[in-house]
């Protein structure tokens, strides 16, 4: 693969990734794209038949530390996304679907378009927005035949949108972060996740396996003490005395508390949908623990609290407009 338009993305990369690591160089993209699938999906990439984009990982494999630069090997994302440790590269094509990319370099620096991703992607997208869309976007004259109202209530509902993104990261320092089991522990039933009848027999058999049994119980155990201290904690705030509030305290403070508090709830059902999680509550299930008792009430008592901040964020938006002259 030896073209200008393999060259062209071999040398963008080096540009990227040899900052973290001397060594990086045009043999390590093809050592990763010159074979196998990987070669196949950016043949395909070229020739418009593709993806729209390719997403590149430098880091060590998973487990390993972070930091080992001297264990980092460039992959290529196809399929499932791995969680990323290090800073990523992305490469997209502007090129209509099915129309292949140019192969001569005058061509390629207009239709594929390079840049780098950090780990945290919700932070890096709110310092795009924030730096700088919001503000090119609220200085560009050029909005053609749209009249000024709409194009002022459309600013205002993308500094909406930055300010919610804004509220989600403050949030989640303060979320609850449910322990995963221990690498190893339940692997072999999550393997037989895709066929339905092997997962059963799968789970069925680690029901029966007394060790693991007990490991999962404390696990989950330690899931209802977090989310137990989580519950007190927001019915505490929930029902402080009138004396104990700062009078600086107002309508939208209101709100934004109603706001935190259902992301919390949301990131704790999100975890709870996830694979290791689900596979451990199924085992648990299938064993019939008495700590399903206690995690049922549980269970209950997070969907009250998450429909009561729902309800409650839903009512208060829609007074939102009326709060905001009171503050000025």
């Amino acid at each position: 693969m030896q073209d200008a338009r393999f060259r062209y993305l071999a040398n963008r990369l080096t540009d990227y990734f040899v900052l973290e690591d001397p060594k990086f160089s045009l043999q390590t993209v093809e050592d990763c794209v010159g074979t196998g699938l990987n070669e196949t999906v950016l043949t395909k990439f070229f020739q418009g038949q593709g993806p729209p984009h390719l997403l590149f990982y430098y880091q060590p494999p998973p487990g390993a530390d972070p930091n080992a630069t001297d264990q980092c090997k460039l992959s290529l994302m196809v399929g499932k996304a791995i969680p990323p440790t290090r800073r990523m590269a992305y490469c997209l094509k502007t090129t209509p679907v099915g129309v292949p990319v140019a192969p001569r370099e005058p061509e390629l620096i207009h239709e594929l378009v390079f840049g780098t991703l950090e780990t945290d992607g919700l932070q890096h997208f709110e310092r795009l927005l924030t730096t700088l869309y919001v503000p090119m976007l609220s200085a560009s004259k050029t909005w053609g035949k749209i009249h000024e109202k709409d194009r002022h209530n459309w600013i205002t509902t993308i500094n909406k949108y930055v300010e919610n993104i804004s509220d989600l990261m403050e949030a989640r320092p303060q979320s609850i972060v449910l322990e995963r089991p221990r690498k190893g522990l339940i692997d072999h039933v999550i393997a037989q996740s895709s066929n339905t009848l092997q997962r059963v027999s799968a789970i069925t058999k680690a029901a029966h396996d007394a060790p693991l049994v007990e490991k999962l119980e404390m696990l989950m155990e330690k899931w209802i003490g977090m989310l137990q201290a989580f519950l007190e904690e927001e019915e505490e705030c929930a029902n402080a005395e009138p004396q104990n509030i700062p009078e600086s305290i107002g309508p939208l403070t209101e709100l934004e508390y109603w706001k935190t508090r259902y992301n919390k709830f949301e990131s704790v059902q999100e975890q709870l949908t996830q694979t290791e999680l689900k596979t451990c509550m199924s085992i648990l299930k299938s064993a019939r623990t008495k700590v399903l008792k206690k995690w049922h009430t549980m269970e209950t008592d997070l969907a009250e609290g998450m429909h009561e901040a729902k309800d409650n964020v839903k009512y208060l938006t829609t007074l939102e407009k009326y709060m905001e002259p009171l503050y000025h």
